[in-house]
């Protein structure tokens, strides 16, 4: 927001202090915002801005998030379908809990699994 001068003998360097990271933020966001609005539209089979809460954990997967089904359990996912429906602006928070949550699957859990399935047994 504001600016300050750094002078060394030579050097004159001038910075602008958080617009760098004001302009990444946003373009984040934007992209966050941009990929709810396509998955909800994916998900959203009778055309009428609502999605089946079963397909929940669908719809953020879609986003690239890995929520485990505890985490959409909770954040207001459905394990039948019919039972709730959801509006995009009940989207948002969902996807923003899911995001924040620290119960999230990574490569190493990933990895596990391949071991489970490795049929030659090459794993060390």
């Amino acid at each position: 927001m504001g600016t300050s001068v750094r002078s060394s003998p030579s050097i004159v360097v001038r910075e602008q202090r958080g617009t760098n990271n004001s302009k990444w933020l946003s373009l984040v966001l934007r992209k966050g915002i941009d990929a709810i609005e396509f998955a909800f539209d994916v998900y959203d089979f009778k055309g009428d801005g609502n999605v089946d809460a079963f397909y929940a954990g669908d719809l953020i997967r879609a986003c690239n998030l890995n929520p485990t089904l505890k985490t959409i359990n909770e954040v207001g996912g459905q394990s039948e379908k019919g039972k709730k429906m959801l509006s995009k602006a009940e989207v948002y928070p969902m996807y923003k809990a899911c995001k924040d949550s620290k119960d999230q699957g990574g490569f190493h859990d990933f990895v596990e699994i391949l071991k489970l399935y490795d049929k030659m047994t090459t794993t060390p």
